[in-house]
């Protein structure tokens, strides 16, 4: 069943108030009563199942029933990716999420069609929200402010990860073919619909960032990001 996100929730909860937008789909959208049992999630590793006790105008009250903790990821990984026209890049949220993607980092690279307004970082947010309920994610990923291709690249060094350009010009190595280290967490970087330009592939060159191929054909943005991400889930588990 799909959770439904409740912040606050931690180990040491036993009982909880739920207002808002998650009372309104617990009550009137998945129409739960008094009684019955449902999943929260704090989207902080934490999850429960927790008894409806209690049911107000504007709240409800639960007793929780037993709690679930999940550890990080033994080999998490980011994706960096250039803002995309018609909410594209919102899919690259909600796909990347149920596969478990750590960290996110949107770019406003040289060919960018669209760029930031002031809520873009808060409906990524909303979208990593709602997908983690979805697929019972326990771990929201962590949004970074719109960036930069420059700035967003010391972003992800200093958060720990190595940036891999994801290349649909210049021939790279296959993920399968890629020696990364078990301690060492990959951050692949996909392009605009226009693709890199030249200024940034220099850059990449500059910084000695490696490329890596995705398929044989060329993809949408949206596509190549949600295929790396497959990509890695698969082969950090072999």
């Amino acid at each position: 069943m799909p959770s439904f996100w409740v912040p606050e929730l931690n180990t040491s909860s036993s009982v909880l108030s739920i207002a808002d937008a998650e009372f309104h789909h617990i009550v009137k959208v998945f129409r739960h009563s008094v009684g019955d049992v449902i999943l929260l999630n704090s989207g902080t590793g934490v999850m429960a199942n927790a008894k409806i006790t209690a049911i107000h105008k504007s709240n409800l009250t639960v007793t929780i029933e037993n709690i679930l903790t999940s550890p990080l990821p033994l080999r998490p990984f980011a994706i960096g990716f250039s803002l995309l026209r018609n909410k594209n890049d919102e899919v690259i949220i909600e796909k990347l999420t149920e596969l478990g993607v750590s960290n996110l980092f949107p770019i406003e690279s040289d060919r960018s069609v669209r760029h930031a307004s002031k809520n873009t970082v808060e409906r990524f947010n909303k979208t990593a929200q709602a997908a983690i309920k979805q697929c019972n994610n326990p771990w929201l990923p962590q949004i970074s402010a719109v960036q930069a291709l420059g700035d967003a690249i010391l972003s992800i060094k200093s958060a720990g990860y190595t940036p891999f350009v994801c290349s649909e010009k210049l021939t790279g190595t296959w993920l399968s073919q890629l020696a990364i280290n078990k301690d060492e967490s990959p951050c692949f970087l996909v392009g605009p619909e226009g693709g890199w330009s030249v200024k940034e592939f220099a850059l990449f060159e500059e910084l000695k960032i490696r490329h890596i191929s995705i398929c044989d054909l060329v993809l949408r943005a949206e596509t190549s990001a949600i295929a790396i991400g497959a990509q890695w889930l698969m082969m950090s588990h072999l």
